[in-house]
């Protein structure tokens, strides 16, 4: 007499196993002793068919509640010869969403009275397939031996085979009840066909050996982590890092695992890249609790020509690097990695020149020392004694980076003949622009400052300093001047030019920005005052052909845009010579309204050798804008 099932879920599959052919016979050798076994059992292409809807009801059977305190174990049914062929298994999870199917299933087992009963075979199928979500479809394939007993189970030549990954296994399981079990294991894996299936062109192309032996004892009074030891070896001749930002290969992987009795460690791991090597360990405690953890990190000669192409940034196409970076990175974490705290020191010893060939006599040695801690906690890094250095130039950090840094910058160019060579090394030329003409810089000059608010949105502030300074062969005693910059503005305050022979400069200028970039619309104000300043080597500096000399002397207070300027000004110049015509003085007076700039200028010719006349000229103009804005023109 049969037992009557009902299927769960609406909508959905009544039965979920379906055989061609079934075949059950049974031996009876005593009824009264009650001592019988299953002589054979048949299944002809069983078909298992589990579906699972959105809400997650499936449709297997709901089985009958039973009160039979029977004991009987499969090895008391005596099972002869079992066979299942050609078994097909469908999964369709439209909750996950999950979709798996198998084919082909084939499971083989005898049955003798060894050890009082035991039952070897094997099980296997073929043409099986994985699809989850929206990664790439995954075929698998499985074949394994077995040989239980009633004191425990072997599991021999498992082999279960995928396109991103081979497996083997041969386990032992002792002790059903209190189950102990032992393992050794080989897995390869195929970096390239992982990277296809999981559609994520970061991964690494190449095949990855992973071997070892786990160890699992039951004991219900601890976390299984702690239960289970594992030891093994990992390894990998070559893998290649391809995408659109990364192009490298790292050779001769590998390194030592081991878990036991709750913790975790890697040993002796070591890889080849960037034309260096890298070695570390890492150890963590307590991993079905705080899981506390520790890692170092060594480099040893990494290439900063390969570090450079890493990270492929047009400035750095422009340039050359030929050196080597060593270093240690030490860590530690409670936890996730919130919570990483990580120390990192290294050295820098390498030369810079541009990378075209005709250029490379502007070779610049650049060393440095970096001393670095990141606190994830807080996502800060703090920076101590670390610089980069040129034969006349230093860099010094020191201080934090975070979103609310305060980090103290400090440059000192013992001669900017150098620092223009190094601007002009990291400079990158637009398409089509000639390349820009040098400046002729020498002197010194330092810049002692900070680094504040956030790394998208840093604001730098300092003090500006230099001493004999020359631009285009003109000459300045000295220059100062305090700098507040971000990228929604920029501030120069406090500002003095002494150039030489004689005069100063003093002058506040500040303009509002968009990215860094001034727009003719920006805001702006500016303060100029110049006293019997030298006019020469003001007009070198900007690179002005025109022969002009003279003593200058001005007031200049504007405000407003550079499209709409306001605010007014007088300027004085005196003993003049411009192309070789002497010019007693230029006197002008500026207002700007917004709209029209006016201007009245008074030019005093000077008196030929041998005259007595004096003669005056005045020029009285006034200026407008243009309604194109595009400069000051005479109005009609």
């Amino acid at each position: 007499m049969g037992s009557a099932s009902k299927a769960r879920g609406p909508a959905l599959i009544s039965r979920c196993f379906r055989p061609t052919h079934a075949n059950l016979d049974v031996n009876v050798i005593s009824v009264l002793r009650r001592e019988w076994y299953v002589e054979d059992i048949a299944i002809d292409h069983p078909v298992v068919k589990l579906i699972v809807n959105k809400n997650g009801e499936n449709n297997l059977p709901t089985l009958p509640e039973s009160n039979s305190q029977s004991n009987t174990n499969a090895f008391d049914l005596g099972i002869r010869p079992l066979l299942l062929d050609r078994g097909e298994v469908y999964y369709n999870d439209r909750k996950t969403p999950l979709y798996a199917d198998l084919h082909d299933l084939r499971l083989k087992s005898t049955y003798d009275s060894t050890d009082r009963g035991r039952y070897c075979g094997s099980l296997g199928y073929h043409d099986g397939h994985l699809k989850y979500g929206n990664y790439a479809p995954m075929t698998h394939g499985l074949q394994a031996q077995f040989d239980a007993r009633r004191s425990g189970m072997q599991l021999n030549d498992v082999t279960l085979t995928t396109l991103p990954m081979i497996a083997k296994l041969n386990a032992s399981i002792q002790n059903y009840s209190n189950p102990t079990a032992h393992a050794n294991y080989s897995i390869i894996l195929d970096g390239g066909e992982l990277r296809r299936v999981l559609k994520d062109p970061s991964l690494p192309v190449g095949e990855v050996l992973v071997t070892g032996t786990a160890d699992y004892a039951n004991n219900p009074n601890q976390a299984l982590l702690n239960s289970i030891t594992v030891n093994g070896d990992v390894s990998s001749k070559e893998l290649l890092l391809h995408t659109t930002q990364l192009d490298t290969a790292i050779r001769s992987i590998g390194g030592h695992y081991e878990v036991a009795a709750g913790n975790a460690e890697v040993r002796n791991l070591h890889a080849s890249l960037l034309g260096g090597q890298i070695t570390g360990n890492a150890t963590i405690r307590d991993l079905a609790g705080k899981g506390i953890g520790r890692a170092t990190l060594n480099l040893r000669s990494l290439s900063l020509a390969s570090l450079k192409s890493l990270a492929n940034t047009a400035s750095l196409k422009q340039l050359s690097l030929r050196g080597a970076v060593n270093g240690k990175a030490e860590a530690t974490w409670t936890g996730g990695m919130q919570n990483l705290l990580a120390r990192t020191d290294a050295t820098i010893n390498s030369t810079a020149a541009p990378a075209v060939a005709a250029e490379r006599e502007k070779t610049i040695p650049l060393n440095g020392t970096i001393h670095a801690v990141y606190n994830g906690t807080n996502q800060t890094i703090a920076l101590n004694n670390t610089y980069i250095q040129a034969p006349q130039t230093t860099l010094n950090l020191n201080g934090t980076v975070s979103n609310h840094s305060a980090l103290k910058v400090n440059l000192q160019a013992n001669n900017l003949a150098e620092l223009e060579t190094i601007a002009d090394i990291f400079r990158t030329p637009k398409p089509g622009e000639p390349p820009p003409q040098p400046l002729g810089l020498s002197g010194r000059l330092s810049f002692n400052g900070t680094v504040s608010r956030s790394i998208a949105a840093p604001e730098l502030q300092g003090r500006l300093n230099g001493t004999n300074v020359q631009v285009h062969s003109a000459s300045f005693k000295s220059l100062q001047a305090d700098v507040d910059a971000s990228p929604s503005q920029v501030a120069i305050t406090n500002g003095r030019i002494e150039p030489a022979p004689q005069g100063q400069l003093n002058f506040n200028l500040q303009a509002s920005l968009k990215d860094w970039s001034l727009t003719p619309n920006s805001p702006l104000a500016a303060r100029v005052n110049a006293n019997n300043v030298a006019v020469a080597p003001l007009l070198k500096a900007a690179d002005v052909s025109t022969p002009i000399s003279g003593t200058l002397n001005a007031n200049i207070d504007v405000r407003g845009s550079e499209d709409n300027p306001i605010g007014n000004g007088r300027v004085s110049l005196v003993n003049a010579n411009v192309s070789g015509q002497p010019i007693q003085a230029v006197n002008a007076d500026l207002q700007g309204t917004g709209d029209v700039v006016n201007s009245n200028l008074l030019v005093r010719r000077a008196v030929p050798a041998g005259q007595s006349v004096r003669r005056t000229g005045r020029d009285h103009r006034v200026y407008q804008r243009c309604a194109n804005r595009a400069g000051l023109e005479p109005a009609s």
